[in-house]
């Protein structure tokens, strides 16, 4: 019983609220419907004042003058403020400024005339019927939502349209909170059995119910299950392009969500969450994101924008590349990225070294509890633990298609926080590996050209929601489709479409915000190679910026050998030990022996070569075992045929040469029947380069030979006989030997070949990538 007496007299404080609430809304109703009706009066009264006042003291046309200017102000703040409105809206709201000031204006300029005055006053009465016709139209809302609790009309809708159509909402609780031509807002309060998914199912129904527009209805849901926040909008905000208002949050960790982007078709807010809080709250990278859609379609700027708060988060640095157009995209981000790659051989030497040397390295830092700052085993990156959270952006990533390296890494870096976002115009078979595309999570489809390109980027799930990205092609920059972890599947079906931005808008935004621009941490900026530290060293000097000290300092040594490395020092790559010497091989020479000619021959550390390998003089008549004789024989004439083929300019011409050299050795070479040989010094031939410099050992030769290429530099092209009269200088070997070795430099990713003609390009600049496996 007392139960009862306390739920009725709550209910009974619940109406007199409400009817309080009713009466309020009420009063200021009927103020809004007097108020034009007395400025009206006020104009007429204030004119006549003005006139009078400025007759006595005989300024009339000055003040005239000024009325007049003020009058066309007053219009243009009010046509500016008023941007947002539609046009019959616009139009009322200047009428109903301009009006009066004009009626003032005239009056005190002119006098008073019943040419002036009697438009005036139709005007003002036309106006303020508009207003009120308005008001009362868009009050109505407003009044039924007063009536919460008390039979308010939408609720009353609300009801009945529950009981009829959406029996699994039937005895939910609507209160509107705001209701007019831009959009309805309510609270929905759920009934004992039922939850949030059962408004996500149907909210396109309660859409057209509201009068929203197609795809324009959103929810939120609190910490409580019972009750549901609903926005369902009347007019598209997606139909005029808005600025983007900079980089999101500057200064903040890169763990909080990247918001600002944009805006989806129901007024929420485009925004995206890299390393994506799971349920337990430990930040985790989830996903890679692949973005696609046709020339012209939004892109590039969208990723500029993306870009731009990457760059200015704490604990955070992107890498950039395009090989396809990188003075186009790059310039924007120039400044402010990490490391910067503009050909498509660079790009596959970073993926390389990301896959072969970064993964690792980072993988054991955060495993190992006495290295990373946290001074725990984590199995994924976490603020704090000494590593920055890196963005590799792959522009036109359909130039990298059959990198195996781009797969790998999609495979493997997420754990230790590397987010690998791709970039290309259609993710088809063709242009995207399969096993790569799997391991993107993240799906961002802009303007397309059919569906079979949209269900190459987006779930097959979303598109049998309705959703189709081909619809608007490029014809509207900056829409898309976002699919990502952490995005409710009811929000994803929802187009939305980033801000518009420029090149000049984006660059001046890092710029302003260069303070907050983290560098690269140590150990990963040590595995990231050569290339990098000459790259970070020229962009710091260009821009004026001192070198960076890290604070960095693991407990135990770092990556590769020794203690913990700085931004700009490169690590000391482990002697490798020489391969034990064969036949075939030719006989190492002493140190002393094997320094190069010339001034720009490098130092070699070669390893004293065995006594028992060393050649020896020999007297003319000295004899050989038989065996020996033979082996010797035969080294002499596969040097003989190389030199030979030296001399050809072309493959067919090399061949010929070396099937008449072979021929001319096997044929007999002794005939008794004629007189002794009598030698002839000045009758012999001087094979080019036989003799020539020093023969050093294969592995010296690799390493001078490498030494070669890295200063032609990454992303250069060469041809074999380019390298010819230097090597040979150096090593002694011959042509055929370079081009040999050049094999061996393919197969340890540090040159790649070019076309059919012979071209090489230098895609690693490291000569530790083929020093690995010389032998």
């Amino acid at each position: 019983m007392s139960r009862s007496r306390r739920g009725t007299s709550q209910a009974l404080r619940q109406a007199e609220r409400a009817a309080r609430k009713m009466e309020n809304r009420q009063s200021d109703a009927l103020a809004h419907l007097m108020a034009p009706w007395l400025v009206m009066g006020g104009t007429f009264v204030s004119a006549a004042t003005l006139r009078l006042a400025f007759d006595v003291w005989g300024v009339t046309g000055w003040a005239g003058l000024l009325l007049g200017i003020s009058t066309a102000a007053l219009g243009a703040l009010s046509w500016k403020l008023t941007h947002q409105r539609g046009p019959i809206g616009r139009w009322h709201d200047v009428v109903n400024t301009v009006a009066p000031m004009s009626t003032i204006t005239l009056t005190t300029w002119l006098g008073f005339h019943t040419q002036i005055l009697l438009p005036a006053l139709i005007v003002g009465i036309t106006t303020c019927l508009a207003w009120n016709k308005r008001h009362t139209r868009h009050g109505g809302g407003e009044l039924a939502a007063a009536g919460a609790g008390a039979g308010g009309a939408r609720e009353a809708e609300w009801q009945a349209f529950t009981d009829e159509h959406l029996p699994q909402l039937k005895g939910s609780q609507l209160t509107v909170l705001r209701d007019d031509s831009e959009q309805m807002v309510a609270g929905l309060k759920l009934g004992p059995s039922q939850v949030p998914e059962d408004v996500g199912h149907v909210l396109n129904r309660i859409g057209r119910w509201a009068g929203g527009i197609r795809a324009g209805a959103n929810m939120i849901v609190g910490d409580s299950e019972e009750r549901v926040l609903l926005t369902l909008m009347r007019r598209d905000p997606l139909a005029k392009p808005f600025d983007w208002a900079g980089p999101n949050a500057p200064g903040a960790n890169i763990i909080e969500p990247i918001a600002g982007l944009g805006v989806y078709r129901n007024g929420a807010d485009l925004q995206l969450t890299l390393p994506h809080t799971v349920i337990n709250g430990a930040p985790k990278v989830v996903f890679h994101l692949l973005s696609t859609g046709l020339a012209g379609a939004g892109k590039t700027e969208s990723g500029w924008e993306m870009d731009a708060s990457i760059i200015t988060r704490r604990e955070s640095a992107l890498i950039f590349g395009d090989g396809v157009k990188a003075d186009q995209s790059i310039g924007p981000i120039e400044d402010g990225a990490a490391y910067i790659l503009r050909t498509v051989p660079m790009i596959k030497a970073l993926l390389k070294r990301l896959v072969e040397h970064t993964i690792p390295a980072r993988a054991a830092y955060l495993g190992d509890p006495t290295r990373n700052l946290l001074s725990r085993p984590l199995s994924n990156w976490v603020p704090g633990c000494g590593l920055t959270f890196l963005t590799v952006h792959l522009a036109e990533g359909g130039a990298l298609f059959g990198v195996q390296a781009m797969t790998t890494l999609a495979e493997r870096c997420r754990s230790v926080g590397i987010h690998l976002h791709l970039e290309v115009q259609r993710a088809s078979a063709t242009r995207v590996d399969t096993d790569a595309r799997y391991n993107f999570g993240g799906g961002l489809c802009f303007g397309v050209q059919d569906s079979v390109d949209a269900a190459m980027v987006l779930s097959d799930e979303l598109l049998g929601l309705g959703v189709n990205p081909a619809a608007w092609k490029n014809s509207k920059p900056g829409y898309a489709f976002l699919e990502a972890p952490g995005i409710a599947q009811a929000q994803q079906t929802i187009p939305a479409r980033f801000a518009r931005t420029s090149a000049e808008q984006v660059k001046a935004a890092i710029a302003e915000y260069a303070h907050f621009i983290d560098p690269i941490d140590p150990l990963t900026a040590a595995t990231l190679g050569p290339d990098y530290g000459r790259y970070r060293a020229e962009t710091d000097a260009r821009l004026g910026r001192r070198p960076v000290q890290h604070s960095f300092q693991p407990a135990h040594p770092g990556y590769g050998v020794g203690a913990p490395l700085l931004q700009g020092q490169i690590e000391a790559v482990p002697t490798i030990a020489a391969p034990a010497f064969t036949p075939t091989q030719a006989a190492p020479v002493p140190a002393q022996a094997a320094a190069p000619a010339g001034p720009a021959a490098p130092m070699l550390h070669v390893t004293p070569a065995d006594p028992s390998d060393q050649d020896t003089d020999m007297d003319d008549d000295a004899t050989l075992p038989a065996d020996e004789a033979a082996e010797l024989a035969a080294e002499a004439a596969e040097e003989l045929i190389n030199d030979m083929t030296d001399l050809a300019d072309t493959a067919e011409e090399a061949m010929e040469l070396a099937a008449e050299t072979r021929a001319a050795l096997a044929s007999p070479t002794i005939n008794h029947d004629l007189e002794p040989f009598t030698r002839n010094p000045s009758a012999d031939i001087a094979f080019p380069g036989a003799d020539d410099g020093p023969k050093v050992s294969r592995e010296e030769a690799v390493h001078i030979l490498t030494g070669i290429v890295a200063d032609i530099g990454t992303g250069n092209e060469f041809k074999p006989k380019d390298l010819y009269e230097i090597v040979q200088q150096r090593t002694g070997r011959s042509g055929s030997w370079v081009r040999t070795t050049l094999l061996l430099l393919i197969d340890r990713g540090m040159v790649e070949v070019v076309d059919g003609r012979g071209t090489y390009v230098v895609i690693s600049t490291d000569p530790a990538d083929a020093l690995v496996g010389a032998h």
